[in-house]
């Protein structure tokens, strides 16, 4: 019983979001903007923002729990944000999950005892829940530079754990001494060589002493280890290798410390591992052999440095590099590769299939080796399948250009020296900063484009940037959560063409940014959560701008289009939460205001179409909650308002554009055809609702303030002040969908069907009636209303699931007498005290729930019924009562009360028929004789129904 009740819950919560799921599925949605798909062993979750949190102790909540004996395979694809409690949790056969880098937590028991051998978690997570690995079978884990929090026990019992790195330069903090609890075989724990000591004094940490320490090792031969040694910066991600000879195995020394170039996993978006482990390669003098496989596959790495002792180079040794950029070798002459006909498999991307025929690195820009060698490498096997990249001078050439980056920022942004986070620069050139008065010159060789994914995030000392005129993209996260940058400057004529994903999110001490003109993209979630910031800029070049991209700016004011925009769509919560809004002019130029475009916009108050609007529609809650927007024209232009998606081969509908607006008065244009789902003017103020008059689909005849569809006298939308006009004959599909304002309906005799949804989840309905020309109660139609009170007519025979769920103030309810079917969970309504059922109980089809536990509802029937309803439904929660006083339909059995039926029952007072049964229904007044009392009483219930 209680897993049925928590089971139709769920389904409830769902269902008011537009979400439906079945077990059987191999896909379907998991949040607001996430879905998941199964097949063949793998489990794929797309989307943007968090998955929804179905359980926080039940595996089996999840909508892919079906699958989770078959699951190997996770594949979360970027833009999820979590992984939530308990979802895959115990699923012993998963061996591989993928994360992306938008990931931010991991919930409590999230992968508990699953049988993950290898698990790669991506910058940017930021918190790991308790019990979230526990029993998992993984030999060394990789923890991100920006994880702050571990959850209780969240890696305990991971009995094969051997090693833990740590990139965070503060020490995550523990919720307790369990996190690692139980795992005896950790050896070693590397954490930054900067921040050893800090590990060393932070409660949890310290429990492993000594074992803490920066990354590195013995990686000589087999005869003697101390002949090579190994460390790795991970605060640089550079791999130092010093010595005379190299193990031929020497890369499992750091790989199995989850310091390799994919940083102990694949990430499947980018082919980066996170943490990115090994970026730069620098191999010392002294060693003159670089063994066979070295680093093949370590797909993390940008830049390799090779000494001048350099010899030979084995087979793979950088095969399958996929990234390597650059290669410095400083030996005079030209090293050996691989074997003898098989030196093309030295350094080469991913073979030419069947062939297995060795391709070049595409990322590969240049080979730098001593000047004077430069036509003996061109030559060289192997090296001249680069014969165009290499270059003179042993990697110092003097570039023809150079590249400078000003910037002030409280102490020196040691992130500038890693030219790897800048595409184009090959080196730095120079670095200086004055401590007193924080001004940085960054001068680097080459010209850089771009700067790349996360280049400067987090550096929370940056207070302003200029950006040189050479950058034509700023990268995904570049700048994001650089909370003391007030100022980004593009030097000379801007070149900017892209601004990336998250690219100046977070940057809370931003108070105005103006886009350069020639920018043409501004990627998802740019600016959010830009607390402070105030106004921006948006140039004509501009047209397209990411979902999310202002989200959370709770200063913004001014939002300025300049020129002639191109932008088409104002994207899914462009401005949601912009509390300080308060003017928009939407562009001519967009034909579409997507989902929650300005949801919860609470200070917007004006909204304009300026020249010859070409919008055609308005998606869904984009209007929600904005509650000064007291009216708003639309455009002629407008054909369509809410949107609909599809799940599982079903159509759901999503309408609430101005829910909870201010709108007290609005009209519908002439061009307005398609409406999709309801509540679009739900819990607003409104008091005039019209449509115009030369709109051929819709009108809003009789002063009704409602939009009703004219060729089928449908009542499509509704609100607060609205009235139902004689003549409607339909309340459609979520007429009055989420109306939390008080009111109440009378529904004229002309209505004979009201449609799924139709009063679904208004909570200000306060009274209502059904026409006795409704045959049917569909599902969910007047779910969680506020009525006390309802009679349902004799001519409805079925009512639909959760049809009455949940109106909490459902005291009385009345059922026809042509009922014969009640759904599951049509009722329930734990609060309804009385029931007074005309059914007929061997012709209904009920489970017999609904209703308050300990049988507190009465349900009054016939005496001459009450054993019948006893026997046919033993385990319904209600208390049968055998009081009620049916009406016999006496004459015919025709399911219609006439004169007949009153002559028959003055026919029994009169002695005249003496059938036993006829008599106990007719004698009203409980005398034990059937007179004119009893006829009179009849009479008054016929008047009355």
């Amino acid at each position: 019983m209680k897993k049925d009740l928590l089971r139709v819950l769920c389904a409830s919560l769902l269902t008011v979001v537009g979400v439906s799921v079945s077990a059987q599925d191999t896909s379907g949605s998991c949040g607001a903007d996430a879905t998941w798909e199964y097949d063949s062993g793998t489990l794929t979750i797309s989307g943007t923002g968090e998955i929804t949190t179905y359980s926080t102790g039940n595996p089996a909540a999840y909508p892919w729990y079906a699958y989770n004996e078959d699951i190997k395979t996770v594949i979360i694809s970027d833009g999820i944000t979590n992984i939530p409690d308990w979802a895959f949790a115990m699923y012993v056969n998963l061996r591989t999950i993928w994360l992306p880098s938008s990931l931010k937590s991991i919930g409590n028991s999230a992968l508990e005892e699953t049988n993950l051998w290898n698990v790669s978690l991506p910058e940017g997570l930021e918190t790991i829940g308790h019990y979230a690995f526990l029993m998992c079978p993984f030999t060394s884990i990789c923890l991100p530079s920006t994880v702050t929090y571990i959850g209780q026990a969240a890696f305990a019992d991971c009995g094969d754990l051997a090693s833990v790195g740590c990139y965070a330069s503060t020490p995550p903090v523990f919720f307790d001494n369990t996190v690692f609890d139980y795992c005896t075989n950790i050896e070693t724990v590397y954490v930054p060589s900067a921040n050893i000591t800090d590990y060393k004094a932070a409660t949890g940490w310290s429990e492993f002493g000594d074992r803490i320490q920066a990354p590195g090792g013995y990686c000589g031969t087999d005869e003697d280890e101390t002949t090579a040694t190994w460390f790795f910066e991970m605060a640089t991600h550079t791999l130092t290798i010093e010595g005379t000879r190299i193990n031929e195995f020497s890369h499992s020394a750091w790989e199995s410390s989850g310091m390799g170039g994919s940083g102990g996993g694949f990430n499947p978006d980018n082919n980066v591992g996170y943490p990115k482990g090994i970026e730069h390669v620098v191999i010392g003098e002294g060693i003159t052999e670089i063994p066979n496989s070295s680093f093949y596959m370590e797909i993390g790495i940008k830049s390799v440095i090779l000494p001048s002792t350099l010899t030979s180079i084995g087979m793979d040794a950088f095969g399958e590099c996929f990234n390597i950029e650059t290669i410095t070798c400083n030996a005079t002459t030209p090293p050996t590769l691989g074997d003898d006909g098989m030196e093309n498999y030295v350094f080469y991307g991913n073979v030419n299939g069947d062939t297995y025929t060795p391709l070049p690195i595409e990322p590969l820009t240049a080979i730098y080796v001593p000047a004077a060698s430069v036509a003996a490498y061109k030559a060289a096997p192997g090296w001249s399948m680069y014969a165009d990249l290499i270059v003179a001078d042993g990697g110092t050439p003097e570039p023809a250009v150079t590249t400078t980056f000003a910037y002030t920022a409280t102490e020196k942004i040691t992130a500038f020296d890693s030219y790897a986070n800048f595409t184009g620069a090959t080196a730095v050139k120079s670095h200086d900063w004055d401590e007193g008065t924080g001004e940085g010159i960054v001068v680097y060789d080459g010209t850089v484009t771009a700067l790349e994914e996360r280049a400067l995030k987090g550096q929370s000392k940056l207070t302003a940037i200029t950006i040189p005129e050479s950058v034509t993209a700023i990268g995904n996260r570049a700048l994001e959560s650089c909370t003391q940058l007030t100022t980004v400057t593009f030097a000379g004529t801007p070149t900017v063409k892209t601004i990336g994903k998250y690219a100046l999110a977070d940057c809370d001490a931003l108070t105005t940014f103006a886009v350069p003109n020639g920018v043409n993209s501004i990627g998802e979630g740019a600016f959010q959560s830009c607390d402070n910031l105030e106004s921006v800029t948006i140039p004509e070049s501009v047209t397209a701008i990411g979902e999310n991209c202002f989200m959370y700016c709770k200063e913004l004011t001014t939002v300025n289009f300049t020129g002639t925009p191109a932008l088409s769509i104002i994207s899914k919560k462009m401005f949601q939460y912009c509390e300080a809004l308060t003017a928009i002019a939407i562009p001519a130029s967009v034909i579409t205001i997507s989902d929650d475009a300005f949801n919860g916009c609470t200070a917007l108050s004006s909204v304009t179409f300026p020249g010859i609007s070409s919008l055609t529609t308005i998606g869904c809650a984009a209007f929600q909650g904005c509650t000064n927007l007291e009216t708003i024209a639309l455009p002629e232009s407008l054909t369509t308002i809410g949107s609909f998606q599809e799940m599982g081969g079903e159509i759901y509908y999503n309408g609430s554009v101005f829910w909870g607006a201010g709108i007290t008065s609005i009209e519908i244009p002439k061009n307005l055809t398609t409406i999709y789902g309801g509540g679009h003017f739900a819990n607003c103020p409104i008091t005039s609702l019209t449509v115009n008059s030369a709109n051929t689909k819709f009108d809003s005849r009789d002063g009704c303030n409602a939009i009703i569809e004219t060729a089928t006298d449908k009542f499509v939308v509704g609100c607060v002040a609205s009235t139902v006009p004689d003549g409607i004959k339909t309340i459609g599909l979520e007429a009055f969908f989420a109306e939390d304002k008080p009111f109440s309906l009378t529904l004229p005799e002309s209505v004979t069907v009201i449609e799924k949804r139709a009063f679904h989840y208004s909570t200000g309905l306060k009274s209502i009636n059904i026409p006795s020309g409704v045959t049917e109660i569909p599902a969910e139609s007047f779910a969680q209303c506020d009525f006390t009170t309802l009679v349902i007519p004799n001519a409805v025979t079925s009512i639909g699931e959760m049809a009455f769920m949940m109106c909490m103030s459902l005291k009385t309810l009345t059922l026809g007498s042509g009922l014969t079917e009640i759904a599951d969970w049509a009722f329930m309504c734990p609060n309804v005290s009385d029931i007074y059922c005309y059914a007929d109980p061997t012709k209904l089809t009920w489970n017999g729930n609904g209703f308050a536990d300990a049988k507190a509802t009465n349900f009054h029937v016939t005496a001459a019924d009450l054993e019948t309803w006893q026997t046919t439904f033993p385990d319904a929660n209600v208390t049968f009562v055998g009081d009620l006083k049916r009406i016999p339909d006496f004459a015919g059995n025709d399911g219609k009360l006439t004169i007949a039926d009153i002559t028959v029952i003055i026919r029994i007072a009169n002695g005249e028929i003496t059938d036993d049964t006829l008599k106990a229904a007719a004698d009203y007044d409980n005398n034990g004789t059937v007179d004119a009392a009893d006829v009179e009483a009849f009479i008054n219930l016929m008047l009355e129904k």
